[in-house]
């Protein structure tokens, strides 16, 4: 899930209540459950992205290295040491042990415990990288500024660097399973792919609007959230059927319904 710039930011609690229901698939279904600030705020500085590898198990990160974990479903928040001053933007689990994060300058960081404590990874790049998505232990990609595109097949610790011919902004990577995956590409186009990342395709949104996120569920059903949040688009037919790319905008307080 994705990073917002600091003149386009909904404010942490806002942002983390989206995310979190992103990274748990329930874009699009009821949701009535209270949200409650946290008190104390675990941190002062502005968090991007936030990811649950299930009910209890989370991690948040933010500007300054920031990188908070809790192991109580939110209810109370650590700050681990991520050993790096840069933002981060993007963080991804694979399972409760095995997680990357991502952020200004190239940064990479990544986990074998749980987040207790990161390494740093060879990017290859300075670019700053906005969003991190890991297929298992080993295939991951991370995508941002400037048409910034990585891959790597063996855990991070070697990064390639693709040209897919996108030179703008990319601040979102999703798979719905090992074969199909979404990057958000130029103004109102995503990549997709239908064999793990060997190749990609161009896929008009139909709008021109720079989309900033999205999700998912499975290979047909997803959503996509532009930076103008006046609307969201969902599509029931993304992968496998290439003449069929439907997308139907959907107002923004369609997002949780």
């Amino acid at each position: 899930m994705k990073a917002f710039t600091k003149t386009n930011k909904l404010n942490i609690l806002t942002m983390l209540a989206l995310l979190w229901l992103v990274s748990f698939g329930v874009f699009g279904q009821t949701f009535e459950q209270e949200w409650k600030l946290q008190n104390p705020i675990p941190t002062l500085r502005d968090l991007n992205d936030v990811y649950f590898a299930d009910s209890q198990n989370g991690w948040a990160v933010g500007y300054e290295g920031t990188i908070l974990k809790t192991t109580n479903g939110g209810t109370t928040w650590i700050q681990v040491n991520s050993g790096i001053q840069e933002a981060i933007f993007s963080t991804h689990f694979t399972d409760l042990q095995n997680g990357w994060s991502v952020g200004s300058h190239g940064s990479i960081l990544s986990t074998n415990n749980g987040g207790h404590t990161w390494q740093n990874q060879n990017s290859g790049t300075t670019k700053k990288l906005l969003s991190v998505y890991f297929n298992d232990s080993q295939r991951g990609w991370a995508v941002g500024d400037s048409g910034a595109i990585l891959n790597t097949d063996n855990g991070g610790s070697n990064w390639q660097i693709l040209n897919l011919g996108i030179t703008g902004r990319i601040s979102s990577i999703q798979f719905a399973d090992s074969l199909n995956g979404w990057i958000n590409g130029e103004i109102g186009k995503i990549l997709k792919t239908t064999n793990a990342g060997t190749s990609w395709q161009t896929v008009s949104t139909g709008r021109n609007y720079v989309l900033t996120a999205m999700y998912f569920s499975d290979p047909r059903n997803g959503g996509l959230l532009p930076q103008i949040l006046s609307y969201i688009q969902k599509t029931e037919d993304l992968a496998g059927h290439p003449e069929k790319h439907n997308f139907i905008s959907k107002h923004s307080n369609s997002l949780i319904r």
